[in-house]
Formats: structure tokens, sequence, C-alpha cells
């Protein structure tokens, strides 16, 4: 009967008979599922679906099991597709109930065209409550798909911070092919780049000395000195003198060398204070400062880890050894950035003991606990503690 009235133009009302509102819908499959051990796989098998698709559904079912009658009776004619926008904006929010209430009375009122707002005017408007409304912080990861599809092509998603997604953009353009090739799609030029970005020779950038490998690193102390910035040391008689004169007459002109002044501070072997990312160079410092990463008991090593500020930028804290430590992406992300506006500690921060030592300060005590690690005893920082007596 639906092929031979396939001329017939459907009315809102009969599409709407086909199918089920949101809310039915989910509170249906979420009871399709009670029990199952696993859920994706139960809902995929009685469905006739992909086990992404049903697993993409059972998440934005959570959000809908439990909720108010004055709630129900708002979303009780939303679609399908709307619930899950709404869900989606949810699960980017540190404040859900907000975001529920401010898109579902968004979703449910009539705009100027005399109809609710269609699908994708609820995504654009939820994209921007999230933003403005206690959004999360950004997410870093990369998957890879376990197994070739019958072309052979494997794929990856990938999820980065903007400002660090900004900058592989820019990267994968300047490897982009050139005018012979300016026909080709973007996507396709993105890949070419990145696997030209990949390929391609990095050994002259002049950055590069500061991707730490196996090679020596010497650590001297200079007692009886300050470090004042741009690599200078003031020393107590009041002369100035460099970090390279320190080294030079030390050391000859081998390996890496990172030198602390009479407090444990990193002086010389860090350039740029004014950067919001740390540079390779300071990275490798703090690397051989530290070995593992600034949370006691942790045993992640400090070059495979993040360049956390001690003092968020956003509220001031410079991009300097002083205020810069390594610490793996959980202890990083489970940091109490905002306690100098909140004052509250949560899960407590890392921060630099009175010698400088990277640890991490938990919520109630007043001691920061460094890492003490099997091993910590031959970083840079416990040499040039030993060296200076402290």
């Amino acid at each position: 009967m639906a092929w031979r009235a396939r001329h017939l133009r459907p009315t809102v009302g009969t599409m709407n008979d086909l199918f089920p509102t949101g809310l039915s819908f989910f509170r249906a499959i979420d009871t399709l599922v009670d029990g199952a051990g696993d859920p994706a796989r139960a809902l995929a098998d009685e469905l006739g679906i992909l086990t992404t698709t049903a697993g993409s559904l059972l998440t934005a079912a959570k959000n809908w099991r439990k909720v108010s009658a004055e709630v129900e009776r708002s979303v009780d004619k939303l679609s399908i597709e709307k619930l899950r926008i709404i869900s989606q904006a949810m699960n980017k929010s540190t404040d859900p109930e907000e975001v529920r209430n401010a898109l579902i009375t968004y979703a449910t009122t009539t705009t100027a065209a005399g109809r609710p707002p269609t699908a994708d005017e609820l995504k654009r408007h939820a994209n921007t409550i999230v933003a403005t409304t206690k959004p999360k912080r950004p997410r870093c990861s990369l998957l890879f798909s376990r197994t070739a599809d019958p072309t052979g092509t494997r794929y990856a998603q990938l999820a980065l911070p903007s400002d660090q997604m900004d900058r592989l953009e820019a990267l994968v353009h300047k490897w982009w092919p050139g005018d012979k090739e300016r026909n080709k799609a973007p996507a396709l030029k993105n890949a070419i780049g990145l696997w030209r970005l990949i390929n391609a020779d990095h050994s002259k950038e002049t950055d590069g000395r500061w991707d730490l490998s196996l090679v020596p690193a010497f650590v001297i102390a200079a007692p009886g000195t300050n470090y004042v910035g741009d690599g200078n040391f003031v020393t107590t008689s009041g002369a100035i003198i460099t970090g390279e004169d320190i080294a030079n007459a030390h050391l000859r002109d081998f390996g890496y060398v990172t030198v602390y002044d009479e407090r444990g501070n990193i002086g010389c072997h860090y350039l740029l204070e004014k950067e919001r990312l740390a540079s390779k160079e300071l990275r490798s410092a703090l690397a051989i400062d530290q070995i593992f990463c600034a949370a006691d008991g942790c045993h992640e090593l400090a070059i495979y880890s993040q360049a956390h500020h001690i003092k968020a930028a956003k509220y001031g804290g410079e991009t300097n050894a002083n205020n810069i430590l390594l610490a793996c992406m959980p202890h990083n992300v489970h940091n109490d950035d905002d306690r100098y506006t909140t004052g509250k500690e949560k899960n407590g921060y890392l921060a630099r003991d009175e010698h400088g030592q990277a640890g991490r300060k938990l919520p109630g005590e007043e001691l920061v606990r460094p890492n003490q690690n099997d091993g910590v005893q031959y970083s840079g920082h416990a040499i040039a503690m030993k060296q200076l007596g402290l």
C-alpha cells in the first residue's frame, strides 16, 4: 500500500505515526536490555543493528531513564534524534541538568518560522549552550580501526583540544601537494600532507635537539648564584655570568647540561617564558629534572608526560621551569586548576616544594609529596641537591 501511494504526499501526522517519540523509544530499549550482560550486543541482536549504533543509543538513553514528571511531560513529543542531541550536549557539560533544561526550553518553543526548531537548529544551539555553560575540559584520544575494510583501508579518529588541532592542521597544510594537484579533495590532500609530515626528515629542525634519546645529560649545581632569566645567573658578589660560562667551566661541549641555582631552581636549560605551550627545550630540562611523572607513586616516565602549569596559564601562570612540571595525562587532568578562584580542593594539585622538587599536594595536607619511585635518586634534581648539600 505504501508503494501504491508513493505519489501521495504524506502528512506530518502520518509520518509521526511511523516513528515513536524519543522518550518512549529509549524507555523501550531499556526494557529490552534489562539484565543483559552485554547490553549493546543484546540490543544489536534484538533490533538487527550494529553494536556501535546500539552503544550510541544506550549512551543517549542513560540521561532519560530517571527524569521528573515535569521533564517527562516537556519532552514527550520530542523525536529520538532531538533527545540524542540533548543527551550528547549534557555529556559535554559539568552541569548537565542546566544544559538539559535550556535545550528542552529551546526545543519546545515555536520559532519565528511558526514551527519548533529542526534537529539541525537544535544541534547548533546545543553547541552554543555547552560552550557557555561550564563545558568539560577538551579531550584527547586517538582510535584506530582494528581491521581493514574490503578495500584494504583502515581508519583513525583523532580528538584534540582546539589549539593543538589548529597546530596540527597548520603543519599538515604545509605538506599539502603542490599546484599540480590543487584539484584534489581537501580530505585527500590532508592525508597526503600528514603522511609526508610523518615521513619527513626533521633532523635539521632547530628545536629537534631537545627531543631526548639515549644521550648523556650533565647536571651542574652553581652554589652562590640565583637565576635571573635569559640564561643569566647573578653571584653573591653581584657579577652576572651565563649558563654557558658555567657549563664551559665544568664540561666540554657534549650532551645536555642543566644548571641549578642554590635554591634548586632550573636555570639556563630553557629560553622561553612567555609561550603558552612549553618548548621542547623546557620539556627536556624537566624530563631530566624529574624522570617520572610528578605525582607520588606514578611510574609514567616524564619524557612521555604532559607539561603542566602549576598555576594555570589562564590565571597568569608563566611558562617557565618554576611553574611547569611534567605529569601523565590522568594526573594532569585531575588537578584543581580552579583553586585560585573557588578556593576549593577536590583532587589536590601538582606543585614544587621549597627546594623545587616536583610533587603533589593532597587536599587537607600542607606538604608537597614528591615522587619517591626507585630511580628518582638519579634525577637531575636529586643529583643537584646532593651537590648543593640539601
